[in-house]
């Protein structure tokens, strides 16, 4: 049996606020670490970050722009690893509110043809990973928040 790779032939999909930024983006990962570092907790809580490189740009709506004025803010986020509008059992979305990092940095080396910056920004609580969209979502159209939630058992 052969699974679907995940890369940037996948066309991997980010928007925040439903805003796309993947074309914006060099790189990106969802990750997590353990809260305690002390390993008193057996089952410490996990916490999960949304990294990444992104070109610098001053224009406006800029993801550099995005993260300069909106620092410190929470904003809905969503990311279609596999790109699909619709997310399935086998192309999943991951969905959640994250908090945009410090303003980020202008500027680079002087012989590099473009300007990244980097950012690391705290997902709150973990990435919901949906599977089916809501019964009124329009299949040409993604926004962040519309997904069925299931119940916690």
């Amino acid at each position: 049996m052969t699974f679907p790779r995940l890369g940037a032939r996948s066309t991997p999909s980010i928007t925040l606020e439903g805003v796309e930024r993947a074309v914006e983006l060099t790189s990106w990962k969802i990750t997590s670490e353990d809260d305690d570092e002390t390993l008193v907790d057996p089952n410490p809580e996990q916490v999960y970050y949304l990294e990444g490189e992104a070109y610098q740009s001053t224009a406006s709506g800029s993801l550099w722009g995005f993260t300069r004025h909106r620092s410190g803010d929470v904003v809905a986020f969503t990311v279609r690893p596999h790109g699909n509008a619709i997310p399935t059992v086998d192309q999943p979305h991951y969905v959640g509110d994250l908090v945009v990092g410090p303003k980020p940095a202008l500027g680079g080396d002087s012989g590099a043809r473009w300007f990244p910056f980097a950012f690391v920004w705290r997902i709150l609580g973990e990435p919901l990973e949906v599977t089916e969209p809501l019964p009124e979502q329009d299949p040409d159209e993604s926004l962040d928040g519309l997904y069925l939630i299931p119940e916690p058992s």
